[in-house]
């Protein structure tokens, strides 16, 4: 692992490193891509001769998965001002780590997927991001993972944020997990939390609604527009 000095704690890690002492964050990962894996989809990769980018892309894909209970919610905070949302979630969120104990985070991707998507998106909470994250890992480019403390997270939701919800070119999953594999999450387009615990269930949903937080069952709507439009989402052409 490699410390970069920013202020507060950020280390690279690979994601090879979290499949050998990670077992439930790589369980979680070889099940998403187990689930999402398409042969027709590496059938037309294999016609123009690039299986190979398919296949590096689910690196998981063999690992074994293991047995554990899981809890999981959906979470929204009712909160529609779109300019305060992220400084709203994080202490929100610092409210469920405290209960939790999680001092620190791995964030890793579904996929083996590049975290900085569709540069030429001119839609300026992107383009900061996506300066933000470019100062962090010192290039214009980053497939591996993240261990953060609880200081580093607060600020890094904000180009989460913004990248999972303008830019579909990125992972579709940005998985925040506490390093201590207690519980799991990732921020949606839509700006709700969808929260998987592993084991003992810390956060039921009665302390849940008492902190605040709403549980969503059924359909997701966007918490930041009436036409559920989102302003500044573009695929890239």
């Amino acid at each position: 692992m490699h410390f970069l000095n920013i202020g507060s704690m950020i280390r690279f890690i690979t994601r090879q490193e979290i499949a050998e002492t990670k077992k439930i964050i790589s369980s979680e990962l070889a099940m998403i891509q187990k689930a999402f894996f398409d042969e027709e989809v590496l059938e037309d990769y294999k016609k123009d001769n690039e299986a190979h980018l398919y296949l590096e892309s689910f690196d998981f894909l063999d690992r074994q998965t293991t047995d554990y209970t899981s809890h999981y919610k959906v979470l929204g905070l009712g909160h529609t001002d779109i300019d305060t949302f992220v400084p709203r979630l994080t202490e929100k969120l610092e409210e469920l780590f405290n209960i939790t104990s999680s001092p620190e985070f791995i964030i890793a991707a579904d996929r083996k997927a590049d975290f900085f998507g569709n540069r030429d998106n001119k839609f300026k909470p992107l383009v900061k991001s996506y300066e933000q994250l470019e100062q962090i890992v010192g290039k214009n480019t980053y497939r591996e993972a993240f261990v953060m403390d609880r200081q580093s997270l607060a600020g890094f939701m904000e180009i989460v944020f913004w990248l999972v919800r303008c830019d579909p070119g990125v992972p579709q999953y940005i998985f925040i997990s506490d390093s201590q594999e207690k519980m799991q999450f990732h921020l949606c387009q839509y700006g709700n939390i969808h929260l998987t615990e592993f084991g003992v269930e810390t956060l039921p949903a009665e302390l849940l609604r008492s902190l605040g937080w709403e549980i969503i069952e059924g359909r997701e709507f966007d918490n930041f527009t009436s036409d559920g439009k989102i302003n500044g989402r573009r695929l890239k052409l």
